[in-house]
């Protein structure tokens, strides 16, 4: 599916969607509760989809209606599936779910895209076979085996190129034999490792980590308690919006947002808010107007990875030189997001240099373009929201992408006066 985008002016109000790293985290959790827990606003999409029928797949019956998921869940209930579990696309459920395999005995074998594939698993591997449990790693499969209990160590890993890593080993920790004591370098994302700490004190276990996150101790012999938990709205997908009146002007209000939330990419606001927007909260409401040309920034976006784009486009009309930095990880995304989005910004005329670990851009004037995605659902929406303050139109190819986390994201431009236009 393509996507025409034309500019637009915008004004108006959407509901945000639930969040997908939060539901994601309440999935697995539940399912390591003896009990039945209620999920109330989850996300379905892609990935939250995989995730879902990877717990399914390996023994935890759950129940989805049109807006909860009930899950029955217990850790006895794990065991081996009987075949390959396919992943598709989704780091987030390979990652997790490789922490769940290593409880159960015997062997779990993930599948999925060969960019999944591709992606950094080694450091988790190390990890894990700290404690025990062996991750077999080649180009068409994950071979988790694991022997049905896990020890309780001193461990020691890596969180440079991804947090879930770490979030792996600290949802299964709490069912250890003995105490847990994680010792952490380079981690990147730490908003994210916060959320799962968070997710893990509401399902009833005790974490203890130091402010920084690079030690954290979680006592063994545990028991995940069920509980009811509805979604709060993620800020990840929202930023989209609010980057269509931070480049567009007019207003957009987003709902279903806790304004305490510690979704890391509520950052985006305050970015926004430097570079020239106003914003306000009422109840579960936020709301971005711009007021003045864009500023520029110099920014380090190490624990944003997924507003980097984001971020990025909305530089492209900044007056000034931007410059986002510590994104070296980026590059091991569902595409090198580092590099593949200066290729794509480079389309509308704007001046952009990649390097290493940082983004340089000019701002600009865009021109429409035809962009590619990269099959990076992160890419098809920030460039659709470029698009809309673009000359001329701009064509997004494999616009479909953006099921894997957020399905109604072109219903919900369309909502804010976005003029869009789908084609085969």
């Amino acid at each position: 599916m393509n996507i025409t985008v034309t500019p637009s002016k915008i004004n108006g109000t959407v509901t945000a969607p639930p969040s997908k790293s939060a539901t994601h985290r309440a999935v697995i959790l539940a399912s390591l509760a003896t009990g039945k827990s209620v999920i109330d606003n989850p996300l379905f999409s892609d990935d939250t989809r995989r995730t879902i029928d990877g717990l399914v797949a390996l023994g935890i019956p759950i129940e989805v209606f049109e807006k909860s998921i009930v899950v029955h869940g217990g850790p006895d209930q794990l065991h081996a599936p009987t075949t390959t579990v396919e992943l598709e696309n989704s780091g987030t459920s390979l990652r997790l779910l490789t922490g769940i395999a290593a409880l159960i005995n015997g062997e779990t074998t993930f599948t999925g895209s060969k960019r999944l594939l591709e992606r950094p698993m080694s450091d988790l591997a190390d990890a894990l076979l700290q404690i025990g449990v062996t991750v077999a790693i080649d180009k068409q499969k994950i071979a988790i085996k694991g022997r049905g209990v896990i020890p309780g160590e001193a461990i020691r890993i890596n969180a440079a190129k991804s947090s879930q890593f770490l979030s792996s080993l600290l949802l299964i920790s709490p069912l250890a034999e003995k105490d847990t004591s994680i010792s952490i370098s380079d981690l990147q994302s730490k908003p994210y490792v916060a959320l799962t700490i968070e997710m893990m004190r509401q399902f009833g276990v005790h974490v203890e980590a130091d402010e920084l996150l690079t030690t954290i101790t979680i006592p063994g012999k545990q028991q995940y308690k069920p509980r009811s938990i509805i979604i709060e709205g993620d800020y990840s997908s929202s930023s989209y919006l609010f980057a269509a009146a931070a480049l567009v002007g007019g207003g957009v209000t987003v709902t279903n947002l806790n304004k305490n939330s510690t979704q890391g990419d509520r950052y985006f606001l305050t970015l926004i808010e430097q570079m020239g927007c106003v914003i306000s909260f009422a109840n579960t409401r936020a709301s971005v107007t711009r007021v003045r040309p864009l500023r520029p920034l110099t920014i380090a976006l190490g624990d944003y990875p997924d507003i980097v784009q984001t971020v990025a486009i909305v530089a492209a009309v900044a007056d000034g030189e931007t410059i986002l930095t510590d994104i070296a990880h980026l590059q091991h995304k569902e595409t090198d997001r580092l590099h593949d989005t200066a290729t794509e910004l480079s389309k509308f005329g704007i001046s952009v240099t990649a390097s290493r670990d940082e983004l340089r851009i000019r701002g600009g004037i865009p021109n429409g373009a035809t962009i590619t995605t990269h099959n990076d659902h992160r890419m098809a929406m920030a460039f659709s929201i470029l698009g809309l303050a673009a000359k001329g139109e701009t064509v997004i190819s494999n616009a479909e992408v953006v099921t894997k986390s957020y399905p109604d994201f072109f219903v919900d431009l369309k909502k804010i006066g976005a003029r869009i236009k789908e084609s085969t």
